[in-house]
């Protein structure tokens, strides 16, 4: 029999991720001399990766020297300060257990691969997915597919009906372009608007939600 095959973002989907985010950026900004930014904005800079992030923190400028640097700068304090306040969604764990007894689930983040494993083992290791992807060198960024079907290419399974859970349009776009059905979560960094715009299939307000539309409860 055929199972359903289910994945996750990250970042605004399973993991409240933005005041860690916010406060490692704001700590580069003041480091380099540039304008911090509350942690409301940073809703606006995630979703294309962390290098895309950090190139909207210290816009107006346009210098790929100084957006490296800022870069750096950020993936080394952010590797010591991942868990400071980072904190599974409420009813995230739930439903990932429910879940995972029915299907197979997998992440594929836009956060840097090696960060996305750390916080996966942090704060999701009761979980059994059977992929956990981030942002790799050799593969583009979400809404590119290449990472969806780099994890079909893995799993090497055929299955009945195949979702992307995600909290921004990158993720409903990523959904589009592997051909899968897309869930998208109020809950996270973008508007329910945006995600309805990038053709979300179905909107949600709570992780429960999830599984009662993928189990067809």
């Amino acid at each position: 029999m055929k199972k359903k095959l289910v994945i996750f973002d990250l970042d605004g989907t399973l993991l409240d991720t933005l005041s860690d985010i916010a406060s490692t950026a704001n700590k580069v900004l003041e480091e380099l001399g540039y304008k911090t930014h509350d942690e409301q904005s940073y809703k606006s800079f995630v979703g294309d990766g962390a290098k895309e992030l950090v190139r909207r923190a210290i816009s107006p400028v346009d210098d790929e020297k100084e957006t490296q640097k800022a870069f750096d700068l950020f993936k080394s304090y952010y590797d010591n300060r991942v868990d400071d306040k980072t904190i599974p969604f409420d009813g995230v764990i739930p439903m990932l257990q429910e879940l995972e007894n029915f299907c197979d689930i997998a992440i594929l983040s836009n956060k840097p691969h090696l960060f996305t494993l750390k916080e996966v083992k942090k704060f999701l290791s009761m979980i059994s997915f059977q992929e956990v992807h981030g942002q790799k060198e050799e593969l583009p960024k979400k809404p590119d597919p290449s990472g969806v079907f780099n994890i079909l290419n893995l799993l090497d399974k055929s299955y009945e009906e195949m979702y992307f859970v995600g909290d921004t349009a990158v993720d409903m776009k990523t959904a589009s372009a592997s051909d899968f059905r897309s869930i998208g979560v109020t809950w996270g960094y973008q508007t329910k608007q945006r995600l309805l715009e990038h053709g979300a299939s179905y909107i949600v307000d709570t992780p429960k939600e999830i599984s009662e539309i993928i189990l067809k409860k």
